[in-house]
């Protein structure tokens, strides 16, 4: 239990994959439960090309996994795939040294079977019920930072040292992640006597260059089982039975090189995580009258099960030597907070229309006070090291987090056969600032796209663009680094009716 403390402490301390995705965590790097529950902007085209405002409007398939409801307004079946362009990356400012790192992925960000079947032409009643199932993308691990900095006396070897000298003389009793691979290959050894660690590799008052270069990949896929149903032309309601399925890896080198002899290490971690779980979504569109649609929908929390694997590895390049860690493997359960999803649209115009058009407002509001972790089998979250750690994982989570709030505003102009769209979604920091001082998971994406659609066919392109900020730093080092993060998406969506 101990070596998965020591395990945080030295993420925390460098902060590795500290983006504005990332939580805090008592039990290890991997335990990114914020990160598991806040989704972004992907789907289908003509989705993203809205920023996802389509609560109240529908059609389109990603309403699956929204407001199912959404299904309701297709009197046509239908079938489309998604391939997307997913290229992100950093901006990083570090004691004045600025450095940008991007990373290119192809995936596919949505794929769809609908049924629709027609049971009456009669205004009242029920007028046709969907089913559809699919996947659909719903976020995207796919990121990379590398940021370096001028030479400075903080140096990740003097952390391990003293925590060692704090919790363990001994090899054994090192930190089998970090400390004891330090000291297996003589970047700390022990003074005479054997009851005192010392830092190895740097001489008293010697400086050193820190570099980190962190590669993220996977992401978070949906298949949603869906049913909808139309009222009247009045009414659409909607429920989803989802199961995603999430990937998440990445892998983190940080490197402190000497000033005097150019002498380096370099500290890997490399973590997997996979995991499926189930939620219940549930909607409803209402319209009032002709040109006003109005929508809700509930997400029930997401039950994941996770399995969780972490390893480090050491190399000294003053003696060649390298030493691995362990591969570290457990399971655990994770819930994410369930969401609520209000809606209001307007259109005008139809199908038969040479112009129509329309404008849809979505207000998002989710609870991440509320996201926990539990134990499978003998692994117990609350066991931990009280003197160390005075709460534990759930309750740092209730203390670090609050509500968090989105807001996504979209609209079309079809003129004839061709429509155009755009949208903005703005994604509030759910962090207390007051308790993570420098967390920031505040973001703005930016969306536009067209379409062409015929009777039997239909073909959408989107292109958007998120941005966040956030800071970080390395050891215990008072500089902070600025990072400026960035997403850009190009996806097309090839789709036919029958």
């Amino acid at each position: 239990m101990k070596h998965k403390i020591l395990i945080v402490t030295t993420a925390l301390l460098m902060t590795f994959g500290a983006r504005a995705q990332d939580e805090i965590t008592l039990d290890s790097p991997t335990l990114d439960g914020f990160n598991f529950s806040y989704l972004g902007l992907y789907g289908t085209a003509s989705y993203v090309a809205r920023a996802g405002a389509i609560g109240a409007l529908g059609g389109d398939f990603t309403a699956a996994s929204y407001n199912p409801a959404g299904l309701g307004v297709f009197y046509s079946s239908r079938m489309s795939i998604t391939p997307v362009i997913d290229y992100a990356g950093t901006q990083s400012e570090y004691m004045g040294l600025k450095t940008t790192a991007s990373r290119t992925t192809f995936k596919i960000g949505s794929v769809e079977l609908l049924l629709a079947m027609p049971v009456t032409s009669s205004e009242n009643g029920w007028r046709s019920f969907q089913m559809g199932i699919g996947i659909n993308r719903l976020k995207s691990f796919n990121g990379r930072s590398y940021v370096k900095g001028d030479p400075t006396l903080y140096s990740m070897l003097d952390v391990w040292t003293n925590y060692a000298n704090d919790y363990g003389l001994y090899p054994d009793e090192l930190d089998a992640f970090s400390s004891r691979l330090a000291f297996n290959t003589y970047l700390m050894d022990t003074l005479a006597g054997g009851n005192r660690h010392i830092n190895n590799f740097l001489e008293a008052g010697e400086k050193v260059r820190q570099e980190r270069d962190y590669k993220t990949t996977g992401g978070i896929s949906e298949i949603p089982i869906s049913f909808s149903g139309n009222y009247g032309d009045k009414l659409y309601v909607g429920a989803t039975i989802g199961i995603p399925i999430l990937s998440y890896n990445s892998s983190s080198t940080y490197r402190e090189t000497s000033v005097n002899t150019d002498n380096y290490f370099d500290y890997t971690e490399d973590c997997e995580v996979s995991g499926t779980g189930i939620n219940f979504k549930f909607g409803a569109i209402y319209r009032p009258i002709e040109m006003l649609r109005i929508g809700l929908a509930v997400h029930s929390p997401t039950l994941y099960d996770i399995k969780d694997i972490y390893s480090t590895n050491i190399y000294n390049s003053s003696n060649n030597m390298s030493s691995s860690s362990v591969e570290s493997e457990y399971s655990y359960n994770f819930r994410t907070p369930m969401k609520v999803i209000a809606s209001v649209g307007a259109t005008f115009g139809n199908q038969s229309s040479s112009i129509a058009g329309s404008v849809d407002v979505d207000y998002e509001y989710s609870n991440y006070k509320n996201m926990s972790f539990r134990p499978i089998d003998d692994y117990n979250f609350n066991d931990l090291d009280y003197e160390r750690w005075r709460n534990n994982l759930n309750s740092q989570i209730d203390n670090a987090y609050r509500s968090g709030h989105t807001l996504r505003v979209g609209g079309s102009l079809n003129v004839r056969h061709w429509v155009l769209r755009a949208g903005m979604a703005y994604y509030s920091n759910p962090y207390k600032e007051f308790d993570v001082e420098f967390k920031n998971a505040q973001s703005l994406s930016l969306a536009c796209g067209f379409g062409y659609q015929t009777r039997h066919f239909f073909w959408d392109f989107a292109y958007a663009h998120s941005v966040s900020k956030d800071y970080e730093g390395f050891v215990d080092c008072p500089d902070m680094i600025h990072t400026n993060n960035f997403i850009n998406l190009y996806m097309t969506t090839l789709g036919f009716k029958f």
